[in-house]
């Protein structure tokens, strides 16, 4: 029997139901999301670099007034923090370079641990959300391009955060990565402890377009209204090529997106 998790407040419906739009308007509207959440990292940079700034700005001041060799300390703190803040540049323009790279060779678990450190700066992630990342593969290169899977991974990632700002307690969120029997295709799967949705529901329904989860605009959860085509346009770039999505709830509470993708090789 599944356990009882209180659920998500939702849902509407617009009046557009085009199933037959184009997969360059559906990677638009998935792109349009994702520079929503690169904005709100963005945001939290910002705020992450104040603290090492200030140091910074006190630590020149007192060498007005004093040796330098009388804050050696204080410079070593100072420049950690400064190169902390490089390094996550570094990281943040290589993840963004991936979200409009169209090549095909991307490897998910590094994927991953990019994107645990990205997450840093979202700070109701940082604060609030434990990650745990579960793999029993080593290297995988996608047979999609890097900025498909990118704006897809974003979007699932975007709508774990949502639910689990809905609810109370502990909050988790987990990154899976499994291989096929047949070692032709991998099982990623993003899984949250937030407030899932009433299991009644067919969960075919998601992924119709113009059907939302959240309210139209909620900005406890969303920076921009949800116009319900987030789950439409994921599920049809991942047919394009050749992928499937799923949507289940563990009897443990978690709910889980898992997707099916061909990959050319993978290393165990």
């Amino acid at each position: 029997m599944t356990s009882y998790v209180p659920k998500c407040e939702f849902s509407f419906m617009l009046t557009t139901k085009d199933e037959t739009l184009g997969l360059d308007r559906c990677e638009s509207i998935l792109f349009v999301y994702y520079q929503a959440f690169k904005g709100r990292l963005l945001n939290g940079l910002i705020h992450n670099i104040g603290s090492p700034l200030q140091s910074l700005v006190f630590f020149l001041e007192f060498l007005e007034i004093e040796s330098p060799k009388t804050f050696q300390s204080q410079f070593r703190d100072v420049s950690s923090q400064l190169g902390s803040i490089i390094s996550y540049f570094d990281d943040f323009r290589y993840f963004d370079k991936m979200a409009h790279s169209p090549e095909m060779n991307l490897d998910i678990y590094g994927f991953y641990q990019l994107f645990s450190k990205i997450l840093k700066a979202d700070l109701f992630f940082k604060h609030s959300v434990s990650l745990e990342i579960q793999s029993s593969v080593g290297i995988t290169l996608l047979e999609m391009p890097s900025k498909v899977f990118v704006l897809i991974f974003v979007e699932l990632v975007n709508n774990a955060l949502k639910a689990l700002r809905k609810v109370e307690g502990e909050k988790k969120l987990i990154f899976k990565l499994n291989v096929t029997e047949s070692k032709n295709s991998i099982i990623v799967g993003v899984g949250d402890s937030g407030c899932g949705w009433d299991v009644s529901l067919d969960s075919s329904t998601f992924f119709k377009p113009s059907y939302s989860f959240w309210p139209f605009f909620d900005t406890k959860v969303s920076e921009i209204p949800s116009f319900g085509m987030g789950l439409f346009c994921v599920k049809k770039l991942l047919v394009e090529y050749g992928g499937s999505i799923s949507l289940t709830r563990s009897s443990e509470g978690m709910s889980w997106v898992e997707l099916i993708l061909p990959v050319r090789d993978v290393f165990i």
